[in-house]
C-alpha cells in the first residue's frame, strides 16, 4: 500500500500536520479494504457485482444508499454495519465484539474531522489512529504495519520527544504601536479568533486566578455565573493559561490548539453560537433496540422523569437518525449528530436529565 498511497508522518502537532496524517491513513484503509473486497466478489459474483449491490439497496433503501464508489469508507463501514444479510460481512471478521462499534466509531470520526470547526489535535490524531491500528489488525491489512511508524511519530510529538527537523532562525519583527481590536468568538470551544487579549491569568492546581502582573488573587473578579460555569469548566480542562481580551473573552490552550473558553465578566445569552464548533463530552450515544444507549457500557437512559426539553430532543433525535447512528453531545447540551452528508443540531439535553456524571458541568437550566 504504501507504495501506492504513502501515508502523511507529522512533524509537529499543527492541525495542518494532524489532519495530513488522518486524511492519508484512512483514505489509504478505504483503498485496501475497497480493492479486496472488490477482488473477493469479483472471484464470487462477477465484475458487476458493486452494481447488482447498489440497485439493490438503492431500491429497497435509497434514502441512504447513495454511494459511487468501492472505496467510500461511507459505504465500507455502513454496507456490512447496516444490512446483516451483507455479502461483505463474509470477508470481515466474526466473533470480535469491538469490530463493528470500532468501525462506526472511525467513520464518526471521519465525519467529525471533515464537518465539526473544533481544531485538530494530536491527542484526537492518536485516538483515530489507533481505532485504524485496532481495525488493520483484525483485517489482516498491510496498513496495519505501515502505522506503526506513523503512530510512534505521532505518540513522540504528543509526549513531547520528537524535535522535529531544525528550524530556520526566525525574523525579529519589531512590533507596532497599533493594537488590533479583538474579534468576537463563534462558540465556547471554538478556535480563537483573532489576537489574545493583553491580560494574562494563571489557573493554580488549587483553582485560584493569579493575575501575575498586578500580582493578586482575582478569582472574586469572576461575575456569579462565570464563577459557577466557566471557571468550573477550565478546572476539567486542566487548563494553565488563560488571556482575557477586551471584550471579556478568555483564551487559552487546549491540547495544543488556542481555544476560546469562555467569558470573565460576563455571560452573554447568545443563541447563535455554533454548536458544531464548541467543546464535545467524550461519549458516544446510539440508539439500540429503540433506546438511547452510551456505546463504551450500552447502559441505557433512564427515561422515567426525563424533562419536556430531554424527551422532545430524543423524540427528534430518533427521528432523524437510525439505529447505531452516533451522537455527541457539546459541554453544555447541544445534541448532534456527524452523518456522511454533514452536521447535524438534534436539539438541547438538561444535565439533569442525562447519564450521571457525563456532563462536565450543570447546564444552566439546572
Amino acid at each position: 500500500m504504501a507504495e501506492n498511497y504513502p501515508l502523511h508522518l507529522p512533524e509537529d502537532s499543527s492541525p495542518g500536520h494532524c489532519l495530513a496524517t488522518f486524511a492519508t491513513s484512512i483514505t489509504a484503509f478505504a483503498i485496501e479494504l475497497g480493492t479486496y473486497f472488490d477482488n473477493q466478489m469479483r472471484a464470487k459474483q462477477g465484475p458487476y457485482w458493486f452494481e447488482d449491490l447498489r440497485a439493490y439497496r438503492m431500491g429497497h433503501d435509497s434514502l441512504y444508499f447513495n454511494y459511487k464508489t468501492i472505496y467510500d469508507i461511507s459505504w465500507i463501514v455502513n454496507e456490512p454495519f447496516r444490512y446483516l444479510d451483507s455479502p461483505i460481512r463474509e470477508l470481515l471478521p466474526k466473533n470480535q465484539y469491538d469490530f463493528y462499534p470500532t468501525l462506526k466509531k472511525l467513520l464518526e470520526t471521519r465525519n467529525r474531522w471533515y464537518h465539526d470547526y473544533n481544531p485538530h489535535n494530536i491527542g484526537e490524531l492518536r485516538a483515530a489512529l489507533n481505532k485504524l491500528k485496532y481495525l488493520a489488525d483484525k483485517c489482516g491489512l498491510e496498513l496495519s504495519d505501515e502505522l506503526v511508524p506513523v503512530l510512534a511519530r505521532v505518540n513522540a510529538i504528543a509526549n513531547g520527544t520528537y524535535k522535529g527537523p531544525v528550524a530556520e532562525p526566525v525574523k525579529v519583527v519589531e512590533s507596532s504601536t497599533f493594537t488590533p481590536k479583538p474579534l468576537r468568538q463563534s462558540a465556547v470551544g471554538a478556535s480563537w479568533l483573532g489576537p489574545v487579549g493583553t491580560r494574562k491569568i494563571q489557573l493554580t492546581k488549587a483553582g485560584s486566578l493569579i493575575d501575575l502582573v498586578d500580582a493578586k488573587n482575582v478569582t472574586s473578579e469572576l461575575a456569579d455565573a462565570s464563577s459557577n460555569r466557566y471557571l468550573q469548566l477550565w478546572k476539567k480542562l486542566e487548563l494553565d493559561w488563560l488571556w482575557v481580551d477586551a471584550l471579556g473573552s478568555v483564551a487559552a490552550y487546549v491540547q495544543g490548539s488556542l481555544r476560546m473558553v469562555g467569558y470573565w465578566d460576563s455571560d452573554p445569552e447568545d443563541s447563535s453560537q455554533d454548536p458544531f464548533a464548541k467543546f464535545l463530552l467524550p461519549y458516544s450515544y446510539t440508539f439500540a433496540g429503540g433506546e438511547l444507549s452510551e456505546m463504551e457500557t450500552m447502559k441505557t437512559l433512564d427515561r422515567s422523569a426525563i424533562g419536556l426539553v430531554t424527551g422532545s430532543t430524543l423524540k427528534r433525535a430518533k427521528e432523524m437518525v437510525k439505529e447505531g447512528d452516533i451522537l455527541r453531545l457539546t459541554w453544555d447540551g447541544d445534541l448532534i449528530h456527524f452523518g456522511d452528508q454533514g452536521a447535524e443540531y438534534l436539539g438541547e439535553i438538561e444535565s439533569n436529565d442525562w447519564f450521571a456524571g457525563h456532563f462536565f458541568i450543570p447546564t444552566s437550566e439546572v
